[in-house]
Order: structure tokens, then sequence, then C-alpha cells
């Protein structure tokens, strides 16, 4: 299947623009030991006007999952339900991760590459964010996190990119570091909230114990930085990883780089999304199933390159 290294589309000032940032001084971070193409890199100093593009995360070891039951043990939350359990030290090998969910503008040149199909996104139904590659261009919506994709889709613009969906241990190891945060900004709660001044914010009500959406917001518009520098990890879409899914599967990770199942009926989702209405729903340790032929309009993706998968 072709990548996308030299191809993805540079029509946008407006669709993060990195070239603009070449002259900030370029992270001093550990590297995984596969990278992406230099243009595919945030911030690198070679890096030219993309879609999308990849941020480091460093490999680690940490505590995988949480509990509700001792408040004396390890991996203690009071809001966990048991399918996010038991808790376990796992090591994950360093990647690279979508610092935003993938946008329409990807997947949308992935389709006109001929490497995504266009049935495995729904264009039509509220909320859903693609629109046909047939269609003229809109900037705005370019800009929205794709949605309403099955599993294969995610599974096809993610090679299409050179990399891959992520395991549920590399997308909790990106949201919420090593130091056991509930959140990827940390423990206190809150909604996953976009700047009141965002032109495409849909949020209605937002309080510490009550969030209220009315449908997803562009990727970049919730930043919410994890450890990682990773954006919009908690809220506005759940995200597919490669796993498939199963309320047991921690009882069964080995303790380095850990998959799911070999085999299931659905496949695991992290991040919950635009439609919760409680910080409950968007800790980095909640998990969710689903079809995955599915094509939900709070359903997206993330992808990485490198690690023990790459």
């Amino acid at each position: 299947m072709p990548t996308a290294a030299a191809r993805l589309p540079r029509r946008l000032p407006e669709m993060l623009s990195l070239a603009a940032l070449a002259g900030i001084v370029w992270w001093v971070w550990p590297r995984p030991s596969v990278e992406p193409p230099p243009r595919l890199q945030c911030g690198h100093p070679d890096a030219s006007a993309v879609d999308q593009c990849f941020v480091p995360v460093a490999g680690g070891t940490f505590l995988m999952g949480a509990q509700a039951d001792d408040p004396e043990a390890p991996g203690h939350d009071p809001a966990a339900q048991p399918h996010e359990g038991p808790p376990h030290e796992v090591t994950v090998t360093g990647f690279w991760i979508t610092e935003s969910e993938v946008i329409v503008g990807t997947y949308r040149a992935c389709v006109a590459d001929g490497a995504c199909r266009e049935d495995e996104v729904k264009a039509s139904g509220g909320f859903s964010t693609y629109y046909p590659a047939a269609e003229p261009f809109d900037a705005n919506r370019d800009l929205m996190p794709v949605n309403s994709i099955t599993w294969a889709g995610a599974r096809d613009v993610c090679a299409w990119l050179g990399g891959r969906l992520p395991t549920e241990a590399e997308w909790e190891l990106a949201a919420r570091g090593t130091d056991g945060r509930r959140w990827p900004w940390g423990n206190q709660p809150q909604c996953a909230m976009p700047p009141a001044d965002d032109g495409f914010s849909r949020l209605r009500r937002s309080t510490v114990d009550a969030c209220e959406q009315d449908g997803p917001v562009r990727a970049r518009a919730l930043p919410n930085a994890s450890p990682a520098r990773v954006l919009g990890m908690a809220g506005n879409l759940w995200e597919w990883t490669a796993d498939w899914y199963a309320d047991d599967a921690y009882a069964h990770h080995a303790s380095t780089d850990p998959r799911g199942p070999s085999t299931g009926d659905r496949r695991a989702q992290r991040g919950g999304s635009w439609t919760a209405t409680s910080p409950e729903e968007l800790r980095a340790t909640v998990r969710g199933g689903l079809d995955p032929d599915a094509q939900l309009n709070d359903v997206g993706l993330r992808c990485v390159i490198g690690g023990a998968g790459g």
C-alpha cells in the first residue's frame, strides 16, 4: 500500500503551517529509533506545511489501567469500571503519534491517492465530518477530525501515512505519561473544552462536573496536551486502536509491549468523545469496544509510527 511521506497536500497555510515553526528550537526529547520523514515531524526545522504531523513518545514503564475497589492499592480511581483493570505495570517501546486526531483533509488525500475507500467513511448524517473527494475543497471541513469511519478505514489511512493504529498500551502511555494522571492534562477534573473564542466550538455548557457539546470540533481545538505534547486525547472523538477488545484483556497482557486478544468481535477504542456528560467519561483509562464495521459520528482515530509494532 502506498504511503504519504512525499504526497500529503501542501495547499493550505491554514492547515498546520509547520513551515512557520522552522525558526523554533527543535525539541530536546528522547527519540524513538524509527522516525517519520522529517516533513512529518511536528516542529522539525525541515518540516513543510502538512495536514498531519507526528510527535515522539519516549518509551517507558508505567502502571496501565485503574481499579475502584481498594483505595490503598495501586491504580485506585473511584470512577474506574471493572474492564479498566486490573492495573498492571507495562513497558512500552518508544514511538511517534499524530499530534491531533486524523483530519478530513488527510483521508480525502488518501482516497484521491487510491489507498483509502470512501465506503469506509460516512459522508452523510448528523455531525459526520467527511465530504467526498469529488466535491470542491473546503478549508474548514478539511480541518475537522474524520469521524463515522470503520476500523478498516482507520487502519488504511494510517498505513498510507506510513504507520498503523496504536495499541491500547501505546495510546494510554501517550495520553497519561508515566505519572499515573487521570486525564492527559493532570488530575483536575474538567470537560474537554475548546477555547471560548474558537470559531469551531459547539460547546453549549460546561462546568467542572457537567459537559454538553453539540458535536465534534476541529482536530486541534482541544489543546489539553498530554505529557508527550499530544493534543485532544480526551473528548472530541473516541479513537480506534489496533487491539481487539475484551473485558478481561488486561489480565492477559504481556509485561512488555502488550497487545489485546488475538481475535474478537469488537475493536478497542480510547479517549471518550463529544457525547461525554462528565469528566469521568474522559479519563485516560476509560475503554470501549465497538464492531469494526461501525460508522459512528463520535468515533475517529490517530496513528503511530515506530514502536514494537512498527
